[in-house]
């Protein structure tokens, strides 16, 4: 969280600016709001600088604590050690819309309705909520505590990701360095977040890029002209599988055809 103090000219405003900023940098014996904790890299080579884990519990807006697959967050070894209090996180929902459609069955091999309504998004529910979030302790291998509760809520089965964040204290990009990401592949990747405390140099030829990294694309059934005037079908001859998107992959269609 960014704070900022702005000059003041009478006591009563000093003496309240000063109850805001003292918690940000002393809460018992534990320090926090560590912007810079992470240094000031010069990249030149291809880095991915994040790491990821998933939510494995849904989450709702007021929690302080959340459940993941592993707090650790340093599988990799990209940062110098596992998360830590003053750490930076960013939790995302990817998928979890659902849309118009009703399956085909073996009676009736095509879904429902066969034109282009099919596939409308009928609700966006938790998909695309997202924040970013310090972390004040981490108590297990499976739960995160955070220093302010959560602004949204999160449904665990719409692939929510949770992000580390690296925290700059300035970024240098040289010629021949590209900051990326991991690959999406379900469950985690697909995102490059990072935060800089000072100046961000991007020099010529280098780059953040993280292009080709998001959505899966189709698996290609078959390309003849069978089925160009179906939305979706059991029959394999009738084209390919739909790409991925906010509703998800390949058998998450199947709930809608």
């Amino acid at each position: 969280m960014q704070k900022q103090i702005y000059f003041v000219k009478t006591l009563r405003q000093i003496f309240l600016i000063l109850i805001f900023i003292f918690p940000l940098f002393w809460r018992g014996t534990e320090v926090i709001a560590q912007r810079g904790k992470n240094g000031a890299p010069t990249v030149s080579t291809n880095t991915v600088v994040n790491e990821y884990t998933t939510l494995t519990a849904n989450a709702v807006s007021g929690a302080t604590t959340i459940t993941v697959a592993s707090s650790t967050l340093n599988a990799h070894g990209r940062f110098s050690g596992n998360l830590a209090p003053g750490d930076l996180i960013m939790i995302i929902q990817i998928q979890g819309a659902t849309i118009v459609g009703t399956p085909p069955t073996q009676w009736d091999p095509w879904s429902e309705p066969r034109d282009s309504t099919w596939g409308a998004i009928t609700n966006y529910n938790t998909c695309g909520n997202w924040e970013f979030a310090e972390v004040t302790s981490v108590p297990s291998g499976t739960s995160i505590t955070l220093d302010c509760p959560i602004i949204n809520n999160y449904t665990s089965s719409g692939r929510v990701v949770i992000v580390r964040v690296p925290r700059y204290s300035s970024l240098t990009i040289n010629n021949g360095g590209t900051i990326t990401c991991d690959p999406w592949n379900g469950s985690v990747g697909g995102i490059c977040a990072i935060e800089v405390q000072n100046a961000t140099i991007i020099n010529t030829g280098g780059s953040i890029d993280v292009s080709g990294k998001g959505f899966r694309s189709e698996l290609l059934e078959d390309s003849t002209a069978f089925g160009v005037g179906e939305a979706a079908s059991l029959l394999a001859k009738y084209g390919a599988e739909k790409g991925e998107s906010i509703v998800g992959y390949a058998s998450d269609y199947n709930a809608f055809g």
